[in-house]
């Protein structure tokens, strides 16, 4: 069995973390803590969100 050739990489543009936690206010004062700030949005009760640059962004999950 042959294995097809590399190409070139693929450039990353954006970038979405997810993390699923098991206590979501809790884990988002950790995190609020770690970045210095609060989340940028919480679009549901189980989510929440900041946005690191223009094209990443981490999200907790619950």
């Amino acid at each position: 069995m042959s294995t097809p050739a590399a190409g070139p990489p693929l450039p990353v543009t954006t970038l979405l973390a997810v993390a699923p936690v098991t206590d979501l206010p809790r884990a988002t004062t950790w995190y609020t803590h770690l970045l210095g700030r609060p989340a940028d949005t919480h679009p549901m009760p189980s989510l929440a969100e900041w946005q690191l640059t223009p094209d990443t962004w981490l999200q907790l999950f619950h």
